[in-house]
């Protein structure tokens, strides 16, 4: 009776670590291959029919769909460059410069990848319509109250991600060369 009973609690540890150990890798990004670039997270593979177990099982679970290998590159942050996590009761600077791409979205997600709602219908600027300074630089705020220049609002209550998706760059055939410092910055202004 002994040994049935040293099986089935071996079989329900197992079950247990197996289960919990899954929704863990399920729930920290892309699988492997991770590339971190400052602030900024990129899983080249994803994309690509090498991709690993573990992002495919993310991305069947989301049902999102990635951007292919001569589409694009993908760049998630949800930390800032400090190593705080992003809080929808701070605001934010983001400024610099985006590599090389014929197009780019910065957009705001919720945890879970979809885009987060607000009351101005804005949750994101792409290449065309975001304004520059004299040297192409960006800078742009994410905050609750209003700010003048490129804003994106935030509701103070929905933890958020920004994704920057640069389309058509060379960059991920090169992500290796790519520097911190050639993706914008991400700065906590302040907090309420």
């Amino acid at each position: 009776m002994t040994i049935v009973l040293k099986l089935l609690l071996a079989l329900c540890v197992s079950l247990v670590l197996g289960l919990g150990m899954s929704f863990y890798a399920l729930n920290q990004g892309y699988g492997f291959g991770a590339i971190q670039l400052g602030a900024w997270t990129a899983w080249p593979r994803t994309g690509s029919p090498d991709a690993d177990p573990y992002a495919r099982a993310v991305l069947a679970r989301s049902g999102e769909i990635p951007l292919g290998l001569g589409e694009g590159l993908s760049l998630i942050a949800r930390r800032d460059d400090s190593g705080r996590e992003l809080s929808p009761s701070c605001s934010y600077l983001i400024k610099g410069h985006v590599p090389k791409a014929r197009a780019w979205s910065l957009i705001l997600t919720d945890q879970q990848g979809r885009l987060i709602a607000t009351d101005l219908g804005r949750s994101g600027f792409t290449s065309a319509e975001v304004v520059r300074d004299e040297e192409n630089n960006l800078t742009i705020r994410v905050a609750r109250e209003v700010r003048s220049g490129n804003w994106l609002a935030v509701d103070g209550q929905t933890p958020f991600v920004l994704v920057l998706k640069l389309y058509d760059t060379i960059t991920r055939s090169n992500l290796s060369a790519l520097e911190p410092a050639d993706l914008p910055v991400i700065q906590r202004e302040s907090c309420t």
